[in-house]
């Protein structure tokens, strides 16, 4: 998702991708970012049961890599000691 709303008419780049499809004569049936991603989830295994409503601004986690990272560990010790709200 977008961290932030672009400025005025911009689109984004799978718009303009799209369009350069369409104007080169072809069509892959991509009109909204909802057919992006719905293509994604029918073509990689961790997107199978997700949809762009179910992923939220806030994002999910697709893949466990039991990768630890400090700064969120902390927080969640943070948060767990009523530290900090969030």
């Amino acid at each position: 998702n977008k961290a932030i709303d672009s400025p005025g008419n911009v689109r984004d780049t799978w718009e303009i991708l799209r369009d350069l499809v369409v104007a080169c004569g072809g069509s892959n049936g991509l009109y909204m970012i909802e057919d992006v991603f719905k293509q994604l989830a029918s073509q990689v295994d961790c997107f199978n049961d997700l949809t762009l409503a179910k992923v939220g601004k806030q994002g999910v986690q697709v893949l466990e890599t039991n990768e630890k990272i400090p700064l969120l560990e902390r927080e969640q010790e943070r948060i767990t000691k009523k530290l900090i709200v969030g």
